[in-house]
């Protein structure tokens, strides 16, 4: 999976007509997921992630404290949207991120994240 392939997913997704959104969901959703890992995990990540995605997630200050409200709030500013289309918008990011990188790494996030963050990014399964 490329960018292209990435954030068209995203769009088609969450039915978006511009791209410019689709890429707003996914940098807005994968940099504030990095801002909550520790930096080695966010790194990691950023490795499996298509070339061009991985930037979202090494742009961001890693090891960031703040819980699941905090995170759907910080991509609803990014994106300039609700807190439920947020919510909506991570979950489908994060679940087309999932299929797009080993099965091992979404086991690390989610070892590396509290409890809290298992429904909102849908993780349980791994």
């Amino acid at each position: 999976m490329d960018l292209d392939d990435f954030v068209g997913q995203v769009m088609n997704d969450l039915e978006m007509g511009r791209k410019a959104h689709g890429v707003r969901a996914v940098r807005a959703t994968l940099k504030t997921l990095s801002e909550r890992l520790q930096e080695g995990e966010a790194i990691d990540l950023a490795g499996a992630l298509p070339m061009g995605i991985d930037h979202y997630v090494l742009m961001a200050e890693q090891g960031q404290k703040f819980d699941v409200n905090d995170f759907i709030t910080r991509v609803a500013d990014i994106e300039d949207i609700s807190n439920s289309e947020a919510k909506f918008h991570i979950q489908v990011v994060i679940r087309i991120t999932t299929e797009a990188i080993p099965a091992c790494q979404t086991e690390d996030i989610l070892d590396n994240l509290p409890e809290e963050y298992e429904e909102l990014l849908a993780l349980s399964d791994y």
